[in-house]
């Protein structure tokens, strides 16, 4: 289904972000829900949750912009906006 494979990819890049930083947990995940993406926040949710499920993401905060802009490049896309870090202590870094 369209949708696991953006979210899929999602998660790839969100892994890649934190491999970069030299760790696997993020306190905060941030993304851009396109106007035309094909996905509703709700699903994207649902679908974030079961494809994080058992790994060190799942305890990371999904945060959901919902952007209504039909002319905006990405409106076919979930856009990674940052990934802010979890370094283990009482809150994000």
């Amino acid at each position: 289904m369209h949708e696991e494979a953006m979210v899929a990819d999602l998660v790839r890049h969100v892994k890649d972000v934190l491999a970069r930083e030299g760790t696997d947990r993020a306190a905060a995940i941030r993304v851009r829900l396109g106007a035309l993406a094909h996905c509703s926040e709700e699903g994207l949710r649902g679908r974030w949750a079961l494809a994080v499920r058992d790994s060190p993401l799942a305890g990371a905060r999904l945060e959901v912009e919902v952007s209504q802009d039909l002319h905006d490049p990405g409106a076919q896309a979930i856009r990674l906006e940052s990934v802010v870090l979890d370094d283990g202590s009482s809150g994000p870094r």
